[in-house]
Order: structure tokens, then sequence, then C-alpha cells
């Protein structure tokens, strides 16, 4: 079943009041930060699991130990990586039939013509601000046919997300539990893509990180690259910590910009320890390849980023 909203979070938060879900989830630690707000809206209790230092997503090892205590997982594509999991989904039916998997590919390019998979229940595409595909608005997903799917009517507050953001940051700096209360963030706002002009914006973004890619792949050492699999989304380095806040520092004071993707959200939702999560937020750089970016920036990037090193 193909289904179209005008953000991914919604498509989720239907999805999990439709299925009527019992039991807790695995979530990845590395997660975005509305992932376990949607999961709380809906009242689906969960758990989070660290991610694997070689592919950084969920650590598949843990997933397969803990599954007959889980209905399901919500397995993140971290950094939009191409990688084929696929196997690594059909074992897990294997090992329980009835187990939900959830594939978030919403830093993935967006794929309307996407095989939809006996193994996967729940599919999910965006191109919302700062995706691979950047309309400002719209996701779209697949859903297994063993599953039902209905839109439901959900109250709005424009400020709530934002509130919700600024309570979650605080509590990390703080070191303090999370303590959610009631948040208004979801619209209900029909959204449909024009698939011939979807197709020529995805054709374009992706002509643009080629050319933004190749200029970080030529002009940075290679050693601090991430690899091919995971600089789609984003041109990903790893560096030591002092390293990263000297380069930050260094791109923000000449109007540059990078970014250090998502906090890991076990501790402040769960109390739970996330190291190799934690470790990775503190080394990685996220360059822009997006069309809010140049090819004068990125060579700009590059030579600070050089410089610092």
């Amino acid at each position: 079943m193909f289904i179209e909203d005008y953000r991914a979070s919604k498509i989720l938060f239907n999805f999990l009041i439709s299925s009527n879900i019992k039991g807790k989830f695995i979530l990845p630690s590395n997660v975005c930060a509305v992932i376990p707000l949607i999961f709380h809206y809906a009242n689906v209790d969960f758990d989070f699991v660290d991610i694997q230092l070689n592919n950084f997503c969920i650590d598949q090892n843990q997933i397969k130990e803990k599954i007959q205590a889980y209905s399901g997982v919500l397995f993140v594509r971290s950094y939009g990586t191409t990688e084929d999991f696929e196997p690594f989904f059909k074992t897990l039916k294997i090992q329980k039939q009835d187990f939900i998997i959830i594939d978030d590919s919403c830093l993935c390019v967006p794929d309307v013509n996407y095989e939809e998979s006996s193994n996967v229940d729940l599919k999910l595409f965006s191109t919302g601000y700062a995706k691979q595909v950047d309309l400002q608005i719209g996701a779209f997903a697949f859903v297994h046919q063993n599953f039902k799917y209905k839109k439901i009517e959900t109250k709005y507050s424009s400020n709530d997300y934002d509130i919700y953001e600024m309570e979650l940051s605080n509590d990390i700096l703080s070191g303090r539990l999370f303590k959610p209360h009631e948040y208004h963030f979801l619209k209900n706002q029909e959204y449909n893509y024009d698939l011939d002009q979807f197709k020529s914006k995805v054709s374009d973004a992706m002509d643009h990180k080629k050319r933004l890619n190749l200029i970080y792949q030529n002009e940075l050492p290679s050693d601090i690259q991430l690899g091919d699999p995971y600089q789609q989304w984003r041109f990903n380095i790893l560096v030591n910590e002092n390293i990263k806040k000297k380069i930050l520092k260094s791109l923000f004071n000449e109007h540059l910009f990078a970014s250090s993707h998502y906090e890991s959200l076990s501790f402040v939702w769960r109390n739970q320890a996330s190291p190799n999560s934690t470790t990775i937020k503190k080394k990685i750089i996220n360059l822009f390849n997006d069309f809010y970016y140049n090819e004068e920036k990125a060579f700009s990037t590059c030579k600070i980023i050089n410089k610092n090193l």
C-alpha cells in the first residue's frame, strides 16, 4: 500500500495507532528526536539499542538476542546508507514471524518505485527539510498488506514541537532524565506528490550531490572519510573531538556550515548508556552537499578542514 502525507512522523504515528501494537519496540540510540516522541504519543513503549561502529546502524546482534522480548524494531539507515539489510530483516522474520520491521529510509534517496519487501512492514521516505530531496514538505511510505492503515485526527499547536526540542536539549545538557508531557505537534494536513516534478527534483539533487561529494572526496584526506555507503545524505568525516570543535568554530567564523547529526537519546529518555553513539557524535562532522551549498563553499570548507587537521 502506497501512502502519502505531509511528513514521515505523521505516517509513523498513523501506522502505530492503526496497527494496535502491543509490547515494546526497539529504537536505535542515534535516532531523530521526533521518533521516541511519536512512540510515546502513540502509547507504544520502547527501549534503545546502541549502534555498531562498522556501519553506524543499530546493533544487529543485540536485536537478534533481544527479539523475543519485543514486538518490533525501527531500523534507521544512518546517514542514508545504501547497504543491503534485507538478509538481516529476513533473519529476524525467521526468528519471530510477527516481529514488526519499520525500515526508516528518511535520509535515503526517496524511491517511489521501491519494490516492496515481504520482510518490511513499513518503509518510510521523506522529502522534508534537509532530506536528500528537500521539498520542505512531504513523505511517503509502503505499508505491508498484512497491516491496516488509516489517518488519525490529531490536535495541533504550532509551538509544541519547539517546546519539546528545547526541553529535551536542556535535559541532555543537564544530564537529567526527560519527562515528557502532552505535545500537540502533528498536523491534519493533506499532501500529494506531483510525480513528474518529484522525479525531476530527485535527478537535480543527485547531480548536485555528486559534484560536491567529488570535491570533498578529492580535497580531503581519505582516512577521515566515512566511505561510499554513508556519503549520500551528507558527506561525512570522522576526526578527533578537539579537532572537530576547531573545525566547526573556524567554519562558522567564515559563515560556512556543517553539522554534528543527532545526540544519543538513550540516556535522556531511558537512562541507558550508548557508548558507540556517544563516541560517534563527538567525532562526526556532516558536510553539506545540498542546494544550500555550492562548489565555492565546498572548496572553502575543505581548505578550513585541512588547515585544522
